[in-house]
């Protein structure tokens, strides 16, 4: 919590920087972190409605109170950068340079400890939140025309990726973050983990967080370096490489000074590192790509860099990523018939759904039946290309479905879609799936889904799907996060002659009409849960691996089994095999992830 008194020294040292340097304060951009609340002010607040009959409006704006002072304080005089009640975050515009800063504010969810932890807030403690709302706001902002050309960096304290110290201190919808404002952001910087190191955001955006440059940390002579020393990060950001010089504190060193950190690199010998980028889009850096000569040799990425992905030429098979299963496949007889029959010319439904919920094998079932020559390519021999996209990995978005779909069927480079939206991807990947008859299996696609539109989405229970999760807009939880993927999921099912396989724990509300049915080209499996002869089977292939472990110790999920307490404490049976064939167990069940499953005396 910091006080007036602290908000003067620090602003008064950023001053006689720019000073220092002759640089105008609106190049020094300035956003508040989750020191700058001050909570005995948030709680005044509190106080101060509860006296007066009234509620507190969210987000409690007085906690900002001496940040604002001192923010109006030290860019007075300077048009166009602002930080009050009606948008608490501010947009540094530098002109003359060219480049424009989305100051995001992280702390709308950060208060006092009643308030972040009152029973009714479903997301309880201290973490980092932006909102729907603001996100929005930067996204109309940076699309205006002003800024095209413009070199477009996000700025915001709480880290986008975990790996803090607990998870609830990481930015709470850095997922929406990458979703709304992946296609406006050239790079994001960060702070908060006190640790200097480079990421990616939604696959497409660099992501750099700064260290502390001067951080007091305990021991004996302060300041003392933990596993984390006092470090920082100079970027020089080139139309062709982000380049880093990494530096940290040595305080042993006489006299104390800052050194070479060259614990960034791959090799832990370099401190300059250089990120391989595409930033030709950006006019602001003039004729920088004409003028610079080739390097002898390209940019060795380093970990926070883009990888440049090896697509293959259709028709072979492409998966993004590819799927690895628990087990081996069983079963699903029933469903691979299904879909061998959806696939053939005749059917007259271009898009097909497994709904269920999660664990219950959609992913699995999906993947055995197109990569299985039984299945897929035997019941037709004329597909253009198959791919497959899981949107469980981190960063999948629409967007990224769309470019790499293209790059594998036109054989456009990845790098070139990359600098288009969904919006404008629409049309040509509509024109090659009308063209000729396309597999594309989008899986998992319930994430681009509001309701698991969340950083905390794998670990979010299905009970809870249908419950608005928007703070701002209470959006129906089936409808895309973006109005662009509803236009194109709708589009989808009409892209004949194609087939487009879907697997999702959610239908997305654009592909049922009013009466909640499927809509024409649209077709809607709610996928089961083994059948008891699959599921006997399952059970025997996994016996090895069960072998050494006990019943009550089998974790729960949906390829494991929980045995009932009741019939543990005498009789244990050595293996899932002769458990089945255990007279003793034969009145007992035993359930996996919502399915039901009873001894062998019960099989057919």
């Amino acid at each position: 919590m910091t006080r007036p008194k602290e908000f003067a020294d620090a602003f008064e040292f950023l001053g006689g920087l720019c000073d220092h340097y002759s640089l105008p304060r609106s190049r020094c951009i300035v956003i508040p972190g989750n020191h700058d609340i001050n909570r005995s002010n948030c709680e005044a607040y509190f106080l101060e409605c509860k006296g007066d009959g009234e509620e507190p409006e969210f987000p409690w704006f007085p906690k900002w109170k001496h940040f604002k002072a001192a923010f109006d304080e030290f860019y007075a005089g300077i048009s166009g950068i602002t930080f009050n009640t009606e948008t608490p975050w501010s947009l540094f515009v530098n002109e003359d340079l060219r480049v424009v800063v989305a100051g995001l504010n992280s702390t709308m969810d950060e208060g006092h400890h009643t308030a972040v932890d009152a029973e009714d807030r479903p997301d309880k403690g201290h973490h980092g939140l932006c909102e729907e709302r603001q996100y929005d706001w930067f996204k109309q902002r940076l699309s205006e025309a002003q800024f095209d050309g413009w070199l477009r960096i996000g700025a915001v304290h709480h880290n986008t990726n975990r790996g803090c110290r607990e998870d609830n201190e990481n930015l709470r919808d850095a997922e929406l973050l990458g979703g709304i404002l992946a296609d406006h952001l050239h790079l994001v910087l960060h702070g908060h983990t006190h640790e200097a190191k480079a990421d990616v955001l939604a696959r497409t955006v660099p992501v750099y967080s700064t260290g502390s440059a001067s951080l007091r940390t305990s021991g004996e002579t302060p300041p003392v370096p933990t596993d984390i020393p006092n470090q920082y990060q100079f970027l020089r950001i080139e139309q062709r490489a982000i380049t880093r010089y990494c530096r940290q504190y040595a305080p042993r060193n006489t006299p104390p000074v800052f050194i070479a950190d060259v614990r960034q690199s791959k090799t832990r010998e370099d401190w300059t590192i250089a990120d391989n980028a595409d930033l030709s889009s950006v006019s602001a850096f003039g004729n920088q790509a004409d003028e610079t000569p080739e390097p002898d040799e390209p940019a060795q990425p380093s970990d926070g860099s883009i990888p440049s992905p090896v697509i293959p030429a259709p028709p072979e098979f492409y998966a993004e990523p590819d799927y690895i299963g628990s087990h081996q496949f069983v079963g699903r007889a029933r469903e691979l018939e299904d879909l061998s029959d959806w696939a053939r010319p005749a059917d007259p439904t271009n898009l097909l759904l497994f709904e269920a919920i999660g664990g219950n094998g959609k992913s699995m079932l999906t993947w055995e039946w197109t990569t299985n020559p039984k299945h897929a390519m035997q019941v037709r021999a004329d597909w253009a290309g198959r791919f497959w996209y899981s949107f469980y990995e981190r960063g999948a978005i629409m967007a990224d479905f769309c470019q790499r779909a293209l790059a594998y069927m036109t054989g456009q480079p990845l790098e070139e879609l990359r600098k288009k939206k969904t919006a404008e991807l629409k049309e040509p990947l509509l024109a090659q799936l009308h063209a000729r008859p396309w597999l594309l299996i989008l899986d998992g696609l319930e994430r681009v889904l509001v309701a698991y539109h969340r950083i905390d989405a794998a670990e979010m229970p299905d009970e809870d799907a249908n419950s608005p999760t928007d703070k701002i807009v209470n959006r129906n939880p089936c409808d895309a996060i973006r109005d662009e993927d509803n236009d194109l999921l709708r589009a989808l099912a009409a892209a004949t002659p194609s087939k487009i396989l879907v697997s999702s724990r959610l239908t997305p509300r654009v592909l049922l009409n009013p009466s909640s049915q499927p809509i024409t080209g649209a077709k809607r499996i709610t996928l089961p849960g083994l059948r008891p002869s699959e599921a006997k089977r399952l059970l025997r292939g996994k016996d090895r691996r069960l072998r050494s472990r006990r019943p009550d110790q089998m974790q729960r999920g949906p390829s494991s089994v929980s045995i009932n307490q009741s019939h543990q404490s005498s009789h244990c049976p050595s293996s899932v095999a002769s458990f089945l064939d255990d007279p003793a167990y034969s009145k007992s069940s035993y359930t996996s992830s919502g399915l039901r499953f009873t001894p062998r005396n019960a099989f057919p």
